[in-house]
């Protein structure tokens, strides 16, 4: 793995999920970042919330043409 890739990880219950990852991206709003999911379902909940938090993302998923 390259020096400057930074893994992050929080555990966390399900209703704290979304102020974690907002925290995460609002703490580093200039670097990339790649949030995996483990579903379908939630990769589509993670953008919607990306959407109204106004952080500009773009989901990729295998029902994707």
């Amino acid at each position: 793995m390259p020096d400057s890739l930074t893994i992050m990880k929080a555990d966390c219950i399900k209703e704290e999920k979304n102020l974690y990852l907002y925290h995460f991206l609002t703490a580093f709003p200039d670097e990339p970042t790649i949030v995996f999911t483990n579903s379908i379902s939630s990769s589509k909940r993670v953008k919607s919330f990306l959407d109204i938090a106004g952080i500009k993302s773009i989901c990729l998923h295998a029902e994707m043409q």
